[in-house]
């Protein structure tokens, strides 16, 4: 879903969003004089090309009711396999509106970091809470602080328990639609990627007390064997739904092309 606005409602609108805090203080300043002369037009549209490679350095968040709606746009809330925990990321291009957010969590939550990191070779970051009660206290912020496209997930993922991890985290797939879909694990995948977590923990636990060395061979030899079989029985069942998907989407009345590629063409 995208909008888009141009002429003097897409002026009036900047103006309207300068007001605001945002990283985009600059982009919005040039759409309020967009210019009518073309060679005024280019060196502007130059500048927004400019402007939109490079890191919004300088910037900082303020306010709970900021990060609200960035987490609204950029955030995702997440379940782990293996414990009924909360996990939060927010992904960006460039690294200094997430190192802001960074500074702004360590003020609310002096003991606790989350952590940046780098992805897709450089290309992207990620920052990531891991901690689920400083999780939850961000989801409660937020939610008070007017969070909106993300509340009911926000939502669902406070209630989480051992009692209804499976159900809450079928609930949080069920707000994302098929995105990640075939990355999904099952009930049975997620019943062995807790068994090997808690089979981890108890490798972790003999070798910090100097356990047997037999033992530890042998449980470290298991888990390898839990792991292996488990890769092997999520590919089967993502290959499962695939299957079903596909078969789903030629009686609704999709078609497969016949027409060969470039590179398979005589």
């Amino acid at each position: 879903l995208s909008w888009r606005i141009s002429g003097q409602g897409a002026r009036d609108a900047a103006t309207v969003l300068c007001q605001l805090p945002s990283m985009k203080q600059e982009q919005l300043s040039i759409a309020t004089r967009w210019a009518r002369g073309a060679d005024e037009r280019e060196s502007m549209a130059n500048r927004l090309r400019e402007l939109k490679l490079a890191d919004s350095s300088g910037f900082s968040v303020e306010s709970w009711e900021y990060l609200a709606g960035f987490f609204d746009a950029e955030g995702c809330i997440r379940i782990p396999v293996a414990y009924p925990g909360v996990l939060l990321q927010i992904g960006q291009k460039h690294p200094s509106i997430l190192l802001s957010i960074t500074v702004w969590l360590a003020k609310t939550w002096p003991t606790y970091m989350p952590r940046l990191f780098s992805v897709r070779r450089g290309r992207a970051y990620v920052l990531h809470v891991s901690k689920t009660v400083v999780s939850r206290f961000i989801l409660e912020r937020l939610i008070d602080s007017g969070l909106l496209q993300k509340r009911r997930a926000a939502e669902i993922a406070l209630g989480v328990e051992d009692s209804n991890h499976l159900l809450s985290r079928q609930r949080l797939a069920g707000m994302v639609g098929n995105q990640g879909r075939h990355r999904r694990l099952d009930a049975h995948g997620c019943d062995r990627a807790r068994e090997i977590l808690r089979l981890q923990r108890r490798l972790h636990n003999m070798r910090k007390a100097r356990g047997a060395t037999t033992e530890v061979e042998h449980l470290h030899a298991q888990i390898e064997h839990l792991q292996q079989q488990h890769a092997s029985l999520s590919a089967l069942a993502t290959l499962s739904t695939l299957r079903a998907d596909i078969r789903q989407m030629l009686r609704q009345g999709a078609w497969r092309s016949t027409r060969c590629s470039g590179r398979d063409r005589p």
